[in-house]
């Protein structure tokens, strides 16, 4: 999500690693996932992607959450 946490919030539903900077978040919203995304794309070469459990069908099928492409 670009803007977290202000009235200028967009949903972002694909990232790639170049564009997803962890420190662009603040402590404690979504940094800490963005971040280990990032770690996960550079070090297996696969996609990442964040989003709520509950809608764990759909982070795989790709319809829902954050996608972070290498």
């Amino acid at each position: 999500m670009s803007g977290y946490g202000s009235r200028a919030a967009q949903v972002l539903p694909e990232l790639r690693v170049s564009d997803a900077h962890a420190d662009g978040y603040p402590a404690g919203s979504m940094r800490a996932k963005v971040a280990a995304c990032v770690g996960f794309v550079r070090a297996a070469g696969n996609r990442a992607v964040i989003g709520a459990l509950e809608d764990a069908a759909g982070l795989v099928a790709g319809s829902t959450g954050t996608t972070i492409r290498p």
